[in-house]
């Protein structure tokens, strides 16, 4: 048996998870293929990858709709709907005239 790399960095406990700094990503983009039998979703920090997610489509179908969830709640809780990326995007480019 291997022995685990001793831990390096902070922790930090996230859904009762102890996670090391270095395996927690900040993102503000994404890119999403899709192949036969899975999906990998690249998470991306100013245009450039930081980690990639590979996942079979069962659980990204359920990790999307936990997602959903998740973001549904805050809202309701808020009373705020928060914007996605095209809402922004939409609001923030001109409209050419007809």
């Amino acid at each position: 048996m291997i022995d685990p790399l001793p831990p390096t960095g902070t922790t930090e406990k996230t859904a009762g998870i102890d996670l090391l700094e270095r395996d927690l990503f900040y993102f503000n983009g994404y890119q999403i293929a899709v192949a036969l039998g899975d999906l990998a979703i690249t998470l991306t920090r100013n245009g450039r990858p930081v980690a990639t997610l590979n996942c079979s489509y069962t659980v990204g179908k359920s990790f999307a709709g936990n997602l959903q969830n998740a973001i549904h709640d805050f809202e309701t809780k808020t009373g705020h709907t928060l914007m996605t990326v095209e809402d922004i995007t939409k609001l923030t480019t001109p409209q050419s005239e007809s």
